[in-house]
């Protein structure tokens, strides 16, 4: 379904350069917050997920923190928990939802 609005939107259909290129960039991923694991990203501090999707989320929110303003963090919480509310949550679906974003 996601890729048929993609397409609709862009107003292309799915070729098979489509399907190699979504293999070649691991689509669908297992993790929202998992990323390939390129040299140039390891150089500039990316590391391979290492808990649970909440706790990558955490991590990130972390470093975002470390630099931005409150204003910005305020802005940034509040748009994750907008996504969150109407897209998708990290939480496990069996399990209590964690608050991921004060």
């Amino acid at each position: 379904p996601h890729m048929n609005r993609l397409t609709a939107f862009l107003g292309t259909t799915p070729t098979e350069a489509t399907a190699r290129e979504l293999r070649r960039q691991k689509v669908p991923r297992r993790r929202v917050a998992e990323g390939l694991d390129l040299a140039v990203y390891r150089w500039n501090g990316w590391e391979p997920p290492q808990g649970s999707e909440a706790d990558e989320l955490r991590k990130r929110r972390e470093f975002a923190a470390a630099e931005a303003t409150p204003a910005a963090m305020e802005t940034l919480d509040r748009l994750c928990r907008e996504y969150e509310a109407a897209y998708w949550s990290p939480a496990p679906r069996a399990a209590a939802p964690a608050p991921i974003h004060p």
